[in-house]
């Protein structure tokens, strides 16, 4: 599986286990990622995060948790 932005690195050691906290810490650090390291504007890493929600939030739990580590690297 390739994963989208694979030197964005979000650990989820300690977060809280409900899909909530987990996708919303991935799309917080994503935007910091993108804005930061790639340069992109506060408003198209906005978006991109939106994307991301958007498909972690489309299924179940494990959806969730399979869309994180598509889009980042989990540790």
């Amino acid at each position: 599986m390739d994963v989208k932005y694979p030197d964005c690195t979000v650990e989820l050691m300690g977060v809280d286990g409900n899909s909530v906290a987990i996708f919303m810490k991935v799309a917080r650090e994503l935007k910091k990622y993108l804005t930061n390291e790639k340069g992109w504007s506060p408003q198209d890493a906005e978006r991109e995060a939106e994307e991301f929600k958007c498909e972690a939030t489309s299924g179940d739990y494990d959806n969730v948790l399979i869309t994180c580590h598509r889009w980042v690297n989990v540790t």
